[in-house]
């Protein structure tokens, strides 16, 4: 029960129907309940590091994002319905433009949470998901436009390791 196989991939260009097919078909003999694609893509061209005049998604690196919706689509098309399929994608908060494009592209919005609430670094990230995201007891889901935040609960033990 609850046993998770990880298989990591490093040149998504080389991820092509053949490739999905055979992925999917291993899921199936290891009686995997779901397939969980998780990803994220450089933010280089998306980071407000880069101030008001961002290249957004056409930074050749995070131009890969390319890869994420059209490696969902292998992997479903390849499932056809034999196994459920979800996805979780991170990256930074941006400006309207790429993130209305993502989420257009991946047929979900964001929601916005922060590591804060886990560690000593105020990070916050957006998440985009394809499956509902329930609050733990404590938490708070916030639902707005362009993306919703969960606002978690704060532990209160993130700088305990510091005094030890």
């Amino acid at each position: 029960k609850n046993s998770i196989h990880e298989t990591l991939f490093t040149d998504v260009a080389l991820m092509d129907e053949k490739w999905a097919k055979a992925f999917v078909e291993e899921a199936i003999q290891k009686l995997a309940e779901c397939i969980l694609i998780i990803a994220g893509f450089p933010c280089k061209g998306l980071s407000r590091q880069n101030g008001k005049y961002r290249p957004n998604l056409k930074h050749p690196e995070s131009a890969l994002f390319k890869h994420i919706p059209r490696i969902d689509a292998l992997i479903r098309n390849a499932a056809l319905g034999r196994i459920r399929t979800h996805k979780i994608i991170e990256n930074v908060v941006m400006q309207n433009s790429p993130l209305n494009y993502i989420s257009e592209s991946l047929g979900c919005s964001p929601l916005l949470i922060d590591a804060k609430y886990a560690c000593g670094a105020s990070r916050p990230r957006l998440f985009w998901t394809d499956f509902e995201v329930k609050p733990l007891e404590g938490e708070s889901l916030i639902r707005k436009h362009p993306f919703g935040e969960l606002k978690m609960v704060d532990n209160t033990e993130k700088y305990k390791f510091w005094a030890e």
